[in-house]
């Protein structure tokens, strides 16, 4: 096998899913690229059996098609410390195992495993895939993906639950503290209607992916089956098992009254929540939010460390209310809005707190009691 690839294309493409390789394991091929030349393509793979990505390569020029299997760390660091413009990758039939690197002035020889040994990704055939804005699904899912559990205890709630139905994509993810839910219409779903957990690690590569300066599709597919879920663009595929298991009766926590609606700038609600969020501690991680028609008094006290009161006005309507937060949940919903307003939704003191913005995306935020 012998290819000659672009340095900053193969370094990109390498690292968009370097994160599935895992980073102990007892099966060594599981840590190297699987780096394949055929049909005039060349294409990267990567898996630790649960999750598997593939990104092809299309400026590489291909001299011999074949295979090899790399270490990952060695091969990335290796290439991103070369300063020329290309790199040349091949192995002889001699030593198959071995992968020799070079460019001007530079000569590496790297060793590898058997190719052979590479376990094969799943495939999901007969699924019909979802089609949906590249741009759209990776704002949902960022979004979304900040109150996913990482508690291994909750194997069901780490990741981020997703259905189609209604001619709608929705998603949700809690860790019981906190829940989040956005949804959109698909480009095109032809009436599919199923649900499925999308595991964490899955998420945190397809937001790589869909991140990704490589991908110039405007729109992506999503493929889900009773046990796999796969992300594709012309050039990448990612494809995870499910978690197995039973979300949460999300729409049962959704609050079904408000007692106060409050509509407040999102940057200076931040700014005051992490302002009096350090006058907190470990034991004191509390904040009081008093508010009233025109403004909402945010104060905080430890008594190793002082006390803080801001003022922030605000647009209010219902009755007055005192709420307490852990400012980290505050913290983090806000910060995953965009938009210059934000909308608070208040029950009582005891129930959770709805913020929202124009659009559908919702995050509950639970208070302390």
């Amino acid at each position: 096998m012998k290819i000659r690839c672009d340095r900053a294309d193969l370094v990109e493409r390498l690292s968009t899913i370097q994160g599935i390789i895992p980073t102990n394991t007892p099966k060594p091929i599981l840590g190297d690229f699987h780096l394949v030349a055929e049909a005039g393509r060349l294409a990267a793979e990567a898996t630790d059996l649960e999750l598997s990505g593939q990104v092809a390569l299309p400026k590489a020029e291909i001299e011999e098609e074949g295979r090899m299997a790399v270490p990952c760390a060695r091969l990335l660091s290796i290439v991103k410390e070369i300063p020329e413009d290309y790199v040349v990758l091949a192995t002889t039939g001699d030593t198959p195992y071995e992968t020799n690197l070079e460019t001007v002035g530079y000569h590496f020889k790297i060793l590898g495993h058997d190719p052979a040994e590479f376990p094969q990704s799943a495939e999901l055939e007969g699924t019909r895939p979802i089609t949906v804005s590249r741009s759209k699904l990776h704002e949902s899912l960022r979004r979304v993906a900040v109150a996913a559990s990482r508690d291994p205890t909750r194997y069901q709630l780490n990741g981020v639950f997703v259905e189609v139905s209604g001619g709608k994509i929705h998603f949700t993810a809690t860790d019981g503290k906190r829940l989040t839910h956005d949804s959109f219409k698909p480009t095109q779903d032809d009436g599919l209607q199923i649900s499925a957990i999308l595991p964490n690690q899955a998420v945190d590569v397809f937001l790589r992916v869909l991140s990704s300066q490589m991908i110039q599709d405007e729109t992506v597919k999503l493929h889900l089956s009773e046990t796999h879920v796969a992300l594709s663009t012309e050039d990448t595929r990612i494809t995870s098992t499910l978690i197995d298991g039973l979300f949460p009766d999300y729409k049962s926590i959704l609050p079904a009254e408000t007692r106060l609606k409050v509509r407040a700038s999102r940057s200076a609600l931040l700014h005051a929540a992490k302002s009096a969020a350090l006058t907190t501690d470990k034991q004191t991680s509390t904040v009081l939010f008093r508010f009233s028609p025109e403004a909402v008094v945010v104060e905080s006290n430890s008594k190793d460390i002082g006390e803080s009161k801001i003022e922030v006005p605000v647009e209010s309507k219902g009755d007055e209310l005192e709420i307490r937060f852990n400012p980290v949940f505050l913290i983090d919903a806000l910060r995953t809005f965009e938009e210059n307003d934000v909308v608070l939704e208040l029950t009582s003191a005891d129930r959770p707190t709805v913020v929202k913005s124009a659009q559908s995306y919702l995050h509950l935020v639970m208070p302390l009691v």
